[in-house]
């Protein structure tokens, strides 16, 4: 039920082999300190400017290392970067950031990371991906060109990128000759949001990988019939044994099509996982049915207009520990949250399926030798198959939403899924990495219970007061509370310690607590996150709820230049928030100073003659260096 375009490909020549070795490379946009420019060695001094620069040369064993920034498309018809040349078994070549930073690919045309025929033995690893979604309007992607009019004719024009970008695909139909279809790939720990068409996804590849991604918001104004992460039409590199294509610990929200799938000019997909086609019976293939194993575990699937996760046209599948909740949510649909569509040798067990009112539990569409086992089913309106030892009651989530940013899947202590699941096909592991099982046996869902919290927390709140975050907290009782560690977040995702609080140990009368944080504008963000990392006396740890303060508002203190303009031989000073990061922007966009203001709020500004905008705590101010 697919069909895609075939995606603007840059050729990209094999280099000579060479001798095994490895190299760092390193990436940074033209606007960091060091700046990149592609004429440079790559080194951390004299990095590249593009990743595709650094993909053009990289060899097996090396890494590319690339620095917080934003790198984007060079035009509307191309993806940020190509990659069609590989490493070996031994010698992987890997993309990743460079430790402490965030780098954000943010595309507007065919998409971020796009892998080839030649591309193998590659992993991603810790990218953000942002497509275009939240700059173009469903309304104005429903009448894009190529897409249905309501009498079901096509209407004009080449298809436009912009509505139909892919986060990180691997493509392989293009092959031809002696190329080798992409294989032995890994896309690890990436955050891939708002793009028009897919999430994450492989077709007509092997040996793929896709773990501990947050995939979010994607599929919105794709012709396509895409989804936030897919399989389609895999493909053998080879038939040894064991799982070649894995989907584990990954959370997939509000991924959702809003543009009818070109194909019927019917909304058809938008699922959050989705294994489509291992028969290789649609669109002319000619690879015939995949043979390998392909495993769906521990992920979170939410709010996702199609499925939550299902096999179509496929077979040799094993979905196994997912939580599945409020799927379905397309009008169109109503598939349900976890099930086979027209498939074979499908092993369902220890997930939890909680529909919305109104929705699907599953269906059976078709199926052959489909199993379902120990699931919990719960809301909605009818499971077409409930199978063996199947529970239905409520799972008892800690905080169960449709945000990914608050929701909590945990199960609390009185979860009928606890100790319910089957060994069978079970992961050693949970979402989280904790051992599994825990207890008399495994447990339902992505989540392994760990016993009970030996820190009761009561509440938790974060509230600015002027240029300080307050953070006030309360326990109900306490077993073996070594203490919380307090942690910030400038983007919600990447946490870092700023203080300690020490707990009271044991006792059971409620405990308050109080935190401040003086640098609240220093993030120079509109939003700081704050959580809790409760520590117990053995060193295991749990983490709190997440709570935002918002930075703006009449709390700012305002930026001050003195002398400005600034005459020849003298420096403006910036006096501002204390411990804030400043950046100088020339008339052109580029930043040619980057610092922080000291304790006391200050900071000399060296720069040569020129007009600038300052930028400090989220205020800006004009500078003339004369």
């Amino acid at each position: 039920m697919r069909f895609l375009p075939g995606l603007c490909a840059l050729l990209i020549a094999w280099a000579a082999p060479q001798a095994a070795r490895a190299t760092n490379r390193y990436v940074s946009a033209p606007t960091n300190l060091p700046a990149g420019n592609d004429a440079n060695p790559g080194t951390l001094a004299q990095p590249y400017a593009t990743l595709q620069r650094a993909a053009d040369v990289a060899q097996p064993g090396d890494t590319v290392l690339v620095r917080g920034g934003t790198y984007t498309n060079p035009c509307a018809q191309c993806q940020v970067v190509v990659i069609s040349r590989g490493g070996t078994p031994s010698q992987w070549i890997t993309f990743r950031n460079y430790p402490g930073e965030q780098p954000l690919l943010r595309f507007n045309g065919w998409g971020g990371f796009s892998l080839r025929p030649g591309a193998a033995y590659i992993e991603i690893r810790g990218f953000r991906v942002q497509g275009a979604v939240s700059t173009v309007t469903v309304a104005a992607a429903q009448v894009q060109n190529q897409s249905c009019n309501p009498d079901g004719t096509i209407r004009p024009g080449s298809f436009e990128p912009i509505y139909n970008g892919n986060g990180i695909e691997a493509d392989g139909r293009s092959a031809s000759g002696s190329q080798v279809r992409p294989h032995h790939l890994r896309f690890v720990r990436n955050e891939v949001f708002e793009c028009g068409g897919g999430g994450i996804g492989a077709i007509q590849c092997d040996y793929v990988t896709i773990e501990d991604n947050l995939v979010y918001n994607n599929c919105w104004t794709s012709l396509f019939g895409n989804s936030g992460i897919s399989l389609y039409q895999s493909w053998n590199f080879d038939t040894a044994p064991g799982y070649h294509m894995l989907v584990r610990n990954n959370r997939c929200f509000g991924n959702r099509l809003y543009v009818k799938w070109i194909g019927m000019c019917e909304i058809t997909d938008g699922n959050g996982i989705i294994i489509d086609d291992t028969r290789n019976t649609q669109n002319g293939s000619a690879l015939g049915a995949y043979q390998s194993r392909t495993l769906i575990a521990n992920n979170v699937v939410v709010n996702n207009g199609g499925s939550g996760i299902h096999a179509y046209s496929s077979d040799h599948v094993d979905i196994v520990n997912n939580t599945a909740y409020q799927n379905s949510q397309s009008p169109e649909i109503d598939g349900g949250e976890i099930f086979g569509n027209s498939a074979s040798d499908l092993f369902i067990a220890n997930n939890i399926l909680v529909a919305s009112a109104g929705n699907r539990l599953n269906t059976a569409y078709s199926n052959t030798g489909v199993a379902y086992r120990n699931n919990l089913f719960f809301g909605g309106t009818t499971a077409a198959v409930l199978g063996q030892n199947a529970v239905q009651a409520d799972p008892r989530f800690v905080a169960p939403s449709l945000n990914p940013a608050t929701a909590n899947f945990r199960l609390l202590a009185s979860s009928p899924a606890i100790n319910a699941g089957t060994a069978t096909a079970a992961p050693g592991t949970d979402l989280t990495g904790a051992t599994r099982p825990v207890g008399a046996g495994y447990d339902l869902g992505a989540y392994e219970y760990a016993g009970p919290l030996p820190v009761e927390l009561l509440r938790f709140t974060a509230q600015r007061q002027g240029p300080a975050a307050v953070l006030l907290w309360a326990t109900a009782s306490e077993t073996r509370n070594a203490g919380f560690g307090v942690e910030a977040s400038a983007d919600g995702r990447t946490f870092r310690r700023i203080g300690w609080v020490a707990g009271r140990g044991s006792g059971s009368a409620p405990i308050a607590y109080t935190f401040r944080d003086p640098g609240l504008l220093a993030y120079a963000t509109a939003t700081v996150y704050y959580r809790l990392r409760q520590t117990d006396t053995d060193g295991s740890f749990r983490f709190s709820p997440v709570q935002a303060v918002s930075c703006e508002g009449s709390g700012q203190e305002a930026l001050h230049l003195a002398p400005n303009p600034a005459g020849p031989g003298s420096r403006a000073v910036l006096t501002g928030p204390a411990n804030a990061v400043v950046h100088v922007v020339d008339a052109l966009g580029r930043v040619v100073w980057q610092g922080r203001t000291g304790p006391a709020g200050s900071a000399e500004l060296p720069v040569p003659a020129g007009l600038y905008v300052v930028r400090c705590a989220g205020r800006t101010v004009r500078l003339q260096q004369e």
